[in-house]
């Protein structure tokens, strides 16, 4: 009936008019704004060449231009903006200031058949309702637009919502950046983060200082593929580098304010300062020639924080620094500082007496040197009137006064410095690292960094999780996201990373909890990537097709799958490894759940036709998948641990190490396994990563042992071996025979050599247990 009613609306509204292309505005937009109320007996409105825009407040002007701007590429219109700043707005749109509202930023869009009215707090507040009227367009050349009639009420979740840019490892001019900062504006984001130094160059002109940017900003070559450590690596022989000038940094912090976005600066101290040391290397504290890196990681050559030199520079440096800027926040990193150059460095254990400075729980004298370094630092910018920001490892010691912290290592620091009375932003690498890869066939994307975020993980992410108390709450001020471009040297690449993954993390910054719907999302995203397509944009096409999630459930001893598409369109599936578009099953259930071996198929049929097909899991089901699986010994390597049950997936990990289906420790790792049943057994299969160069053992030895309660457990087998280390990665995959055994819980030990004796220690990577 609803549907009825507008039909007849809107052909009444047109049926005088000759129009030969009329589009209709769509309000569900990304983010999706936190109320909309149609007026379904309403009359709408209807836009066309002739309308006007018009501006109460001269405030106003810029933003009306701004609309005026982006809406003629759009669709072909150019309007008019009326020069009398009147409150007069009949038959056209219309914007005001006025709104009661206790966010800064909301507005209301209201729609009837005298025009559009955005009314809003602030001009901030007028721009954002711009963006989200901009958002609506179909973008097709029109003659007229048909606006159906309603309010919408809108304000964002966070005041901080932030994207992080790395120009360091890979340079961008000052044209990328700005089409940078339209990507956040078409987002609604309203911070930029601009990663300006690290190891790799040194890209802020200091006028005090210049050697930082006449050596600091140019390394002699970049590595070549994938970084796996050490020091035997390809290189492409071509000198890299580049950096702002203060004339530069001011016409893009102009282009970002004109779009109500601030500009943060990062300056990494005091670790990630290998450039800093190649401009100044008698500020480290081994004496050397210093160069700036052409490889990625984290460095042993820091600052020297026991040089009273080093605390200078820095200082000189934040004295331009927040002269230029002219944000309220400052950025000076404090992430990944390797200490051991500091434990052997004269000054630095002087200083540390001098001091008095001693180490407390689990952080060392030279953690507290940090603390007071980077004190000193963001002493002085606050005496400039700023704030400080710092990475999560400004915890670990003593943290700056009002420092705001930024958890990246997980959410737990958010939540400690939540505790601890500071502010805190939210930025996991498990969710929101933009530079790791979205799907699971790594081979299929660009770059090799590796991880896995994929659009459903990215727009999941909760920032303040219910079981947090209200002060840990009311401390978490925004949410961001961060594009490391180590393996990024082109815009194109970069666009490909972000997009549309930052759709996704617009609504968890922009829209409250409870209006959010993944599945409402992607059918929202169409019009988006409509919008992308027409800026020419490089984003990831992956949501076309089936995206799938899965688990193991232990309980019902199966996998459960379920697949999403772009606009929710059909899926079919088979699970004998033939074509789903022969013969495959519509998937109409909210999940799928398998429980044997298993060729699984699926395809997208989209506007009657079927879109390419592919393999999405290959499940090979012994007496131990699906178990229930526990460890003996702790995951000692990912900050969230790894899951066991990836051990009896059904799935076999690939001779990536990060492809999100292995389960790693430092090693050794002990696990039980609780069959269906008491089973006759005769043998123990696994896989195991093997690695040379990412310092990967194969297991040295395995004993395993039955029990019939779990309890009391018996040996059964024992087996030792020497596998010889592969330079490159490998799979590696054995069994262990045995005499028949009864048993309803099997337990497995796996130990590994160490294989790279300056390391200490070796990583043990497994992926699928068998027994049979």
């Amino acid at each position: 009936m609803r549907n009825a009613i507008f039909i007849l609306l809107f052909g009444a509204c047109l049926g005088a008019c000759s129009y030969s292309v009329v589009t209709k505005a769509d309000y569900h937009v990304v983010p999706l704004p936190q109320e909309i109320e149609m007026n379904q007996k309403g009359e709408g409105f209807t836009l066309t060449h002739s309308t006007l825009l018009t501006v109460s407040d001269e405030a106003l002007k810029r933003t009306a231009d701004y609309f005026v701007s982006q809406l003629q590429p759009l669709i072909g219109m150019n309007l008019s903006v009326k020069k009398e700043f009147t409150a007069d707005g009949q038959g056209g749109i219309h914007l005001e200031l006025g709104l009661s509202h206790e966010n800064k930023e909301a507005y209301t869009l209201r729609v009837d058949a005298t025009g559009i009215r955005v009314k809003a707090v602030t001009p901030e507040g007028v721009f954002r309702a711009i963006q989200t009227l901009l958002k609506t367009f179909q973008p097709t050349y029109a003659d007229a637009v048909y606006f159906p009639a309603g309010t919408m009420t809108d304000y964002p979740r966070f005041s901080y919502r932030g994207l992080m840019l790395d120009v360091s490892r890979h340079f961008s001019t000052v044209e990328e950046v700005k089409r940078f900062i339209d990507l956040l504006s078409l987002h609604q984001l309203n911070v930029f983060h601009w990663h300006l130094t690290d190891d790799q160059g040194w890209r802020i002109e200091i006028k005090k200082h210049p050697e930082l940017t006449r050596v600091g900003a140019w390394r002699e070559n970049t590595i070549v593929g994938r970084y796996l450590g050490g020091w035997d690596y390809p290189t492409d022989g071509k000198p890299h580098g580049g950096y702002y000038t203060q004339e530069q940094i001011k016409e893009i912090i102009a282009y970002a304010q004109q779009r109500y976005i601030t500009v943060v600066p990062e300056i990494d101290l005091p670790g990630h300062t290998t450039a800093v040391l190649a401009s100044y290397p008698h500020l480290a504290c081994v004496p050397g020639d210093y160069k700036v890196s052409n490889r990625w990681g984290v460095l042993w050559d820091v600052i020297c924080a026991g040089n009273d030199a080093s605390l200078t520079l820095f200082k000189d440096i934040m004295d331009e620094v927040c002269a230029l800027f002219p944000g309220e926040y400052i950025h000076i990193g404090g992430d990944e500082c390797v200490k051991e150059r500091w434990k052997v460095c004269k000054k630095c254990q002087r200083k540390i007496k001098e001091l008095h400075l001693k180490g407390i729980g689990n952080y060392s004298a030279e953690d507290q040197l940090q603390s007071y370094f980077m004190g000193e630092v963001a002493k002085d910018i606050r005496a400039h009137g700023k704030k400080v920001i710092g990475w999560d490892e400004i915890l670990d010691g003593t943290p700056m006064e009002e420092a705001v912290v930024m958890s990246w290592r997980g959410v737990e620091g958010g939540r400690r410095a939540a505790r601890m009375g500071h502010d805190a932003i939210m930025t996991p690498l498990s969710h929101l690292y933009f530079d790791m890869s979205q799907i699971l066939n790594r081979d299929a994307e660009e770059i090799p960094i590796g991880g896995y975020i994929n659009l459903e993980k990215v727009y999941t992410y909760e920032p303040v999780p219910a079981d947090w108390s209200v002060q840990e709450k009311q401390h978490i001020i925004g949410v961001q996201a961060n594009v490391w471009c180590e393996y990024m040297p082109e815009e194109r690449i970069r666009q490909y990373q972000v997009l549309p993954r930052l759709a996704a993390l617009s609504e968890i910054q922009w829209t409250a909890a409870a209006q959010k719907s993944y599945t409402d999302f992607l059918n929202r995203l169409p019009r988006l990537l409509q919008l992308y397509d027409a800026a020419g944009y490089h984003y990831a096409s992956h949501c076309r097709k089936v995206n799938m999630d899965s688990y193991v459930d232990t309980v019902r001893r199966c996998a459960v799958f379920k697949f999403y598409t772009l606009g929710n369109d059909s899926i079919f599936y088979t699970l004998d490894g033939t074509s789903p578009v022969e013969q495959g099953i519509y998937f109409a259930a909210d999940s799928l759940t398998v429980h044997d071996s298993a060729q699984l198929r699926a395809a997208v049929k989209r506007e009657g036709y079927f879109e390419e097909e592919e393999l999405l899991s290959a499940l090979d089901v012994n007496k131990a998948t699906f178990a229930p699986i526990r460890f003996l010994t702790k995951d000692g390597l990912s900050p969230y641990g790894s899951d066991p049950r990836l051990l009896v997936d059904g799935v076999q990990g690939t001779s990536r190490s990060d492809d999100s289906r292995w389960v790693k420790n430092v090693d050794e790792m002990e696990l039980v396994l609780e069959l269906k049943q008491q089973e006759t057994i005769k043998e123990v299969a696994w896989t195991a990563l093997n690695s040379l160069t990412e310092n990967m053992s194969v297991p040295s030895k395995l004993i395993v042992y039955v029990s019939a309660d779990g309890r009391l457990f018996h040996r059964v087998a024992e087996k030792h071996q020497v596998v010889t280390p592969t330079k490159d990665a490998t799979v590696y995959q054995d069994i262990l025979c045995f005499p028949a055994a009864e048993a309803r819980f099997v337990k497995v030990r796996f130990e590994a050599p160490c294989i790279t004796p300056s390391a200490g220690v070796s990583w043990l990577f497994l992926s699928e247990i068998g027994v049979r």
